[in-house]
């Protein structure tokens, strides 16, 4: 059905209302409900009707249920659109001297009115021109379009109340969303008392405490203002952080002002707490309030002081939260935790333990917005934070007012008493830093919970990666009761409750029947024999394609694009290298997931290139091999997702050994000594070390060793000596001397040279180039560096690249030339001779005969297409009347080097001569599929217009 959809550009339209369409009936088991019936809309109509809806009606006489199609919703009064600033007004010179101009207006008025704050966006009444964005695709019907499906598909038409009860009235929508998030952001009573101990270990240092409140400098405001991400939502203000950076020489001391200004009187204005909030589906086809995430749009001097105090914060996190906790702390990752979730998934399978194992997944019901206040300042000042600084933070976090955006229409203003925002950058850190009382209270009140991975380890009790929470314990009725008294009292402590539905729970194969039923009843959780923990599929088994469904239909759902047919190739090729290609990342990076399921992406991405605009298959002008070779050799730069995987892993190991005090380090230490090249282990080792080793072997060609007692590195497989392995050096060595080698084999006791035997192994050359290599101190051990800088490319970007080693090809001037990416399409085609011309089709007997279709009465190749052709040069005369001089060739060869001179000296030539090319193939396509016949005038015309 889905490959249906795909061939003919049909789209699901969604639906509101009863989730099934079809019932058969029958009662008890016998019964079957399915949603067999659905509404499709092809592209065309979904331009047309973007904001169409499906509403389900009840069933009566039918055993199907009628579907109401919708093409105009109904809304509570025209949207009250606020004014933003966009980054395209930046593109205008004058921009800048409006902002200047209206900047200093300001200034004076709020003199006047010493009201400067209130009146920061009053220049914003002004209108700034559009204009078209002129590259490539990126103003086509198909890049409007995804913007279309999404305000379709947020698009809330009904809402079911506490009681069941459909609600389609757009005012009465609101009043629930207001009446649920009311009840949600309500003050909370809390715990205060009976809280785990936080030691001397667990605080923040006298020192560090001192220097976190000192006072706030222009400095640290100005890093904040340019370390806020590009593209975000604003605020209700309209500012965002582009508008910020951009004007920054003109506002910079009235902002920096007014945020020193609060951080002096530790008094927030009440109008920086106002915040828009968005509402994002957690389901499709959410209908009750529950089901919607509100995300906090922010308004810009709040998200400035944010950040300014995120920077205070970072460095002290390391110190004071629990290395269980896996999330925005320097040095700790979402690739850690999930390996380490493996490796515990892994002692599950080999555990022979009788009593069994369990491991929980607990979902904590709206965790962010449960968050007491009371809890956060109490937290703070056991974790040894200094009163100034928890009231600064306390100031950020506490009395915002809420306006909820519902199908473009604001509510009314509600105050919150509770909550942590989603949306604002501080607030996971906050989260962490409250989420500590859960730590605590596992190491100190935890008893034997825990399992341990290897023997004569620390038992791992629980992880955490902000509010997703994974607990392992023995199987027994006494731990499960530990467990769920933990939990009840972290929630009385913080506010937050247990979402029972969505929790999961797993035994081992081990663990008798009867007690895995006891302690699912007891808890109330589900019994599931597979997690999802941060995405990742926990088994006790090897994983399958199955396993991964949702990736591949994710796959397939983004070829089925809404006005793909608008597409060119050189868009098509952008969706595939931006997007399809990197649905499967982050899979392919943390779990075993299987080549069948990167061959069948990879499959859809080569249909999705060739495939015809009568979605008809077209043919493969170039092989995947080549699309994926780097651009400097000839390729498009597509990743093999094959060897793509392997470099995605190296980072993951280069991480790892950076951060040896981490959790997974020492647990691989101790399981398996950090043999990273060592492939002894076959079969018996875990995923997460089978993971390890695939990354370890990619990113082995990138690092060089420096030498401390050398026993790590290998005399032929690790670069030791300058830029590449001892195999590759152009020299002569005794290599059964040196056989299986480490480098430590060629130290002495002193862990010096030992220059005889280096002399006698390497000869006399080679050994010159030992012995001027540093020794390091014994005790650091050998410690790895990269080859190439980082600031240059990213560890998986070296390790992917080195396996198409460093030959160039004859294409390098494409890019140089800075063509449209139509047109450079086009080109790198020509240069792979992939175009259709009468030669290459009669060749392949898909055409009658190899004669050029412009009346040439000779056959078309490229050299003919490029250089000869009657029509090109009808296009030249045109354009040499007009004063444009184009070079004068005699081969597509001649050519080819013209364009690598035009490419250092003369873009603007070499910029004509390609795009006149291209414009005759179109008009050559056009006079034969559509009979339009455009005069070399037009052609003319249409070249210069590309400029």
């Amino acid at each position: 059905m889905v490959d249906f959809h795909v061939e003919n550009d049909l789209h699901d339209l969604g639906f509101v209302g009863p989730r099934y369409t079809w019932s058969n009936n029958k009662s008890g088991n016998s019964k079957i409900w399915v949603r067999l019936d659905r509404i499709l809309m092809n592209s065309e109509g979904l331009r047309v009707a973007p904001m169409v809806s499906v509403k389900h009606l009840l069933r009566l006489a039918s055993d199907h249920c009628p579907l109401l199609l919708n093409f105009s919703p109904t809304s509570p009064r025209p949207g009250m659109r606020w004014l933003r600033f966009e980054d395209i007004w930046m593109t205008y010179p004058i921009t800048w001297k409006l902002v200047w101009k209206n900047w200093e207006e300001l200034r004076q008025k709020a003199a006047e009115l010493n009201y400067t704050l209130a009146r920061l966006a009053t220049w914003w009444r002004q209108r700034a021109k559009t204009r078209w964005i002129e590259e490539g695709d990126a103003n086509s019907h198909f890049f409007h379009a995804p913007a279309s499906a999404r305000r379709r598909g947020n698009r809330i038409v009904e809402v079911n109340d506490y009681d069941g009860n459909c609600i389609t009235d757009p005012i009465l929508n609101q009043e629930e969303f207001l009446h649920f998030f009311m009840k949600k952001w309500r003050e909370r009573e809390v715990a205060l008392k009976n809280w785990p101990e936080f030691g001397n270990h667990d605080r923040v240092s006298d020192l560090l405490s001192s220097s976190m409140e000192e006072e706030i400098t222009a400095d640290e405001v100005r890093q904040a203002v340019f370390s806020l991400g590009k593209n975000q939502s604003p605020g209700i203000d309209g500012i965002n952080s582009s508008f910020l950076k951009f004007y920054w020489d003109i506002i910079k001391y009235d902002v920096t002002h007014a945020i020193l200004y609060f951080f002096e009187t530790n008094s927030m204005c009440e109008s920086w707490k106002e915040t828009m909030v968005v509402l994002i589906q957690k389901i499709d086809n959410a209908n009750v309030p529950s089901k919607f995430r509100p995300i906090s749009l922010c308004q810009s001097f709040y998200k400035i002081v944010a950040k300014v105090l995120i920077n205070r914060l970072k460095p002290v996190l390391s110190s004071i939260i629990s290395e269980e906790q896996g999330v925005f702390v320097p040095g700790r990752s979402i690739s850690s935790q999930g390996m380490l979730a493996q490796e515990m998934m892994f002692k599950f399978k080999c555990s022979t333990q009788k009593s069994g194992l369990m491991a929980l997944k607990v979902d904590m019901e709206q965790a962010y917005d449960c968050m007491a206040w009371e809890t956060l300042a109490q937290v703070m000042k056991l974790m040894g934070f200094k009163e100034r600084f928890t009231q600064w933070v306390m100031q950020c976090v506490s009395r915002p007012s809420f306006m909820i955006l519902i199908n473009s229409s604001r509510t009314r203003w509600i105050k919150a008493k509770s909550g942590l925002r989603q949306g604002c950058p501080l607030s996971p850190y906050l989260f962490i830093i409250c989420s500590e009382l859960l730590s605590k209270a596992f190491q100190q009140r935890g008893g034997q919970l825990g399992i341990q991975v290897v023997r004569n380890t620390d038992r791992i009790s629980h992880l955490l990666y902000a509010n997703d929470i994974l607990v392992f314990a023995e199987a027994s009725r006494a731990n499960a009761i530990r467990i769920m008294k933990l939990l009840d009292d972290y929630c009385g402590w913080t506010g937050q409750s247990i979402n029972s539905a969505k929790s999961a729970i797993l035994f081992n194969k081990k663990c008798p029947y009867w007690k895995m039923r006891m302690i699912t009843k007891m808890m109330k959780y589900r019994r599931v024999n597979s997690l999802d923990y941060l995405g990742i599929p926990l088994v006790m088994r090897k994983l399958v394609n199955s396993d991964f469904v949702k990736v591949m239909e994710a796959a397939q759902a983004k070829t089925n694009v809404w006005g793909k047919k608008q597409l060119s190739f050189a868009g098509r090729a952008l969706l595939i290298n931006t997007s399809l290609l990197s649905i499967p990342m982050y899979m392919m990076t943390h779990s075993v997931i299987p080549n069948g399921v990167l061959h069948f992406i990879e499959r859809l991405g080569r249909r999705f290139l060739w495939q015809k605009d009568s979605n008809s298959r077209g043919m493969h002008y170039v092989g995947w091999k080549e699309l994926c070779k780097p651009r400097i050799q000839g390729g498009l730069g597509f990743h093999d997702l094959i060897i793509w995987k392997s470099a995605l892993r190296a980072r993951i190991v280069w991480d790892l050994l950076q951060h040896p005090e981490s959790v997974l380090y020492k647990v691989l230490m101790v399981k398996y000594e950090m043999k990273l090249w060592d492939t002894s282990m076959g079969k018996k080792s875990s995923a997460t070390w089978k993971i390890i080793q695939d990354g370890a072997s990619a990113l082995r060609p990138i690092l060089r060793w420096n030498i401390g007692n050398g026993m790590s590195i290998d005399v032929f497989q690790d670069v030791w000596i300058m830029d590449r392995v001892l195999d590759k050096w152009p020299t002569f060595m005794n290599v059964m001397e040196v056989e299986n080698f480490y480098v430590g084999d060629l130290l002495n006791n002193s862990l010096q040279w030992n220059e005889e035997l280096i002399k006698r192994c390497f000869g006399a050359i080679m050994a010159e180039c030992i012995l001027a290599i540093d020794v390091g101190n014994d005790s650091l051990g050998d410690c790895p560096e990269l080859i190439h800088d980082r600031r240059d490319m990213t560890v998986a970007a070296m390790a992917y690249i080195i396996n198409f080693g460093v030959e160039e090809n004859n294409i390098c001037w494409l890019y140089k030339l800075k063509l449209h990416p139509r047109e450079r399409f086009f080109w790198w085609r020509v240069m792979k001779d992939a175009i259709p011309t009468a030669s290459w089709l009669f060749r392949r007997r898909l055409g009658d005969n190899a004669l050029c279709p412009w009346g040439c009465n000779v056959e078309e190749n490229l050299d003919h297409c490029t250089v000869h052709c009657i029509k090109l040069k009808e296009v030249i005369v045109i354009l040499d009347k007009w004063g444009i001089m184009l070079p004068k060739v005699n081969s597509f060869q001649e050519l080819i080097m013209c364009f690598s001179t035009c490419a250092e000296k003369n873009l603007v030539m070499g910029r004509i001569y390609c795009y006149m090319v291209y414009q005759v193939w179109r008009a050559r396509n056009d006079m034969k599929h559509r009979r339009m016949c455009r005069s070399p005038t037009v052609i003319s015309a249409a070249v210069l217009s590309l400029l």
